[in-house]
């Protein structure tokens, strides 16, 4: 009977590897070839059955090959539910190129979804990884998440210095296509932040490169880009613009956006047309919709052809709507950085009590198990051993003991540091509060504007002058083993005064976002120091390096 058993089981055993190896051949193979061929990959991966992905590592690659060939695909997705399997998997295992790739088209689905402070921190995660193993081309396309997002957030200067390192990282890449979009995106950039010239010289570089290539896409969104440029410079070439969009459509036979036929309606209006340019304007005006920067444009064009035919009244009209529309469009870009703060102490707050819940349930387990195995141990040898199993047992409840002792120790120790951070750091959440408070205190738009930025003035000086580090430096000395003493007498180690006030709130526990708050820092620099410092003490001969490297919580 046994052998009977046994034989099924290694029969099963058997199968259920053929059958995974099979699955994980499939994968390799479908990895293979994705980046070329995107579309019969996706059609591939749609044929796996969910149950033949038995194993986490089947359905961690299953999880990124399928982001992946959504992504190549041109199919955005804000559902974050298949990708953070991956990044599950992938965050403790695997290598550093499977959690790059994790971690950025998991930036990619929260960037579709509108979360740009949670896509920031996993493009930044994927650009740490692809630092380790040396990516460029995958560099490249991180900074290229990062210059989409600062664009959405209107944070133009940061824009244009991702771009230039999108360019430069695909360029030494050899990504040659990639690069040429780059310029045109480089040429875009310089135009947003009115330096025409730069702009003006990159489009035709592009233009140069997509003719000469044959390159339709490139050659079309170039043609576009640059005509709209034509339209807002300081010195418009209205007539130039209309020739190149007619090009487009009558030339190249392609139909043209409805941001470029409200372009199209300026370029018409600059040259005195407009009626034709009104036309134009009513034409789209249907298929707006709820777009806020298309609908603030055509009012701004709507009140400059207001403002020549002489009506006033509808050119203050079509003003006052554009105003409100753009104010708006500033007012929700302010409101995602202010409230990033506040949702970012909110989760690690949660991420807390789910940590501790986690905690009790695993003590718990332990201690059954614990038990559970001292009554085997007793009732398989009661009658030969009852004397030593007893002593046995007296022994294991003893240390049981001792442990749930220590563990209540470090509870209330853990609960000491966790009371004096807060009491600590209280005063920054109340100067966070009351910036919220001066901006839903005053209704009116020009008050509301005075006094938060008076508000935010005093936070600023409040934070700068902050003289609380040593109180901060004794808590973590006190609770975490001298870690700040042995940092700063760390003869391997030697940072500077903001990258040591960093590593204090990082071993605190603080987010970014709070950090960035903290040292009055771009939350960028606040990246790309915590990554300077993690290499350089992961890359040090520290004796104290596994403690510095355990206390850095991951945020």
């Amino acid at each position: 009977m046994k052998k009977s058993l046994l034989l099924v089981i290694a029969v099963s055993l058997m199968i259920s590897c053929h059958f995974n190896t099979g699955v994980a051949w499939k994968l390799r193979d479908i990895e293979g070839y994705l980046a070329e061929r995107p579309d019969s990959a996706l059609t591939m991966l749609k044929k796996i059955q969910e149950n033949e992905l038995s194993s986490p590592w089947n359905r961690a690659k299953y999880a990124l090959l399928s982001s992946m060939a959504l992504d190549k695909n041109y199919i955005d997705t804000a559902d974050d539910s298949l990708i953070n399997i991956a990044v599950g998997y992938y965050k403790d295992k695997g290598t550093a190129k499977d959690r790059m790739l994790a971690y950025y088209y998991l930036g990619r689905v929260y960037q579709n979804g509108g979360n740009y402070t949670q896509a920031i921190i996993a493009f930044t995660n994927a650009l740490d990884n692809a630092e380790c193993v040396n990516d460029i081309f995958y560099k490249g396309l991180i900074y290229r998440g990062f210059a989409d997002i600062y664009g959405l957030t209107f944070n133009r200067m940061e824009k244009l210095r991702y771009r230039q390192l999108e360019y430069d990282a695909f360029v030494k890449a050899g990504a040659a296509r990639y690069a040429d979009f780059a310029i045109k995106q480089l040429a875009s950039s310089y135009t947003a932040i009115n330096n025409f010239e730069k702009g003006g010289e990159y489009y035709n570089k592009a233009i140069e490169i997509a003719k000469e290539k044959m390159d339709t896409a490139l050659l079309l969104e170039s043609l576009q880009d640059y005509a709209h440029m034509l339209t807002v410079k300081e010195s418009p070439e209205p007539q130039l613009a209309i020739d190149i969009y007619s090009y487009i459509v009558d030339t190249l036979k392609k139909p043209i956006s409805l941001y470029d036929k409200a372009a199209l309606a300026n370029a018409y209006h600059q040259t005195g047309h407009n009626r034709i340019a009104q036309k134009t304007i009513d034409e789209i005006t249907p298929y707006i919709g709820e777009d806020k920067t298309l609908l603030a444009i055509v009012a701004l064009n709507e009140y400059d052809i207001a403002k020549d035919l002489g009506y006033y009244k509808d050119a203050a009209r079509f003003l006052y709507k554009s105003t409100k529309i753009q104010d708006s469009l500033y007012y929700s870009a302010l409101n995602n950085s202010i409230t990033a703060a506040q949702r970012d102490y909110i989760k690690q707050q949660l991420e807390h009590e789910k940590y501790k819940a986690r905690s009790s349930r695993t003590i718990a387990v332990l201690v059954i198990i614990s038990l559970l195995l001292i009554a085997s141990i007793i009732g398989y040898g009661f009658y030969r051993y009852i004397k030593k199993k007893n002593y046995e047992m007296s022994n294991n409840l003893s240390m049981l003991e001792d442990t749930r002792r220590l563990l209540l120790q470090n509870e209330q120790k853990m609960s000491g540091f966790s009371q004096k951070i807060g009491q600590l750091y209280r005063t920054k959440l109340e100067l966070i509060g009351g910036i919220c408070e001066k901006f839903y205190e005053h209704e009116n738009i020009g008050k509301r504007q005075t006094f938060v930025y008076r508000e935010v003035e005093s936070v600023i000086d409040k934070l700068s002058a902050d003289e609380e580090s040593p109180l901060l430096e004794a808590i973590l000395n006190e609770y975490k083993d001298g870690i700040v003493s042995k940092l700063k007498n760390d003869s391997e180690l030697k940072f500077k005064h903001n990258d040591y006030l960093l590593l204090e709130y990082w071993f605190v526990g603080f987010s970014p976002t709070v950090m960035s708050l903290l040292l009055g820092k771009e939350i960028d620099v606040i990246y790309n120091m915590r990554s300077r410092i993690r290499a350089k003490i992961r890359n040090s001969n520290s004796q104290y390096k596994d403690l510095y490297m355990n206390s850095m919580i991951n945020n």
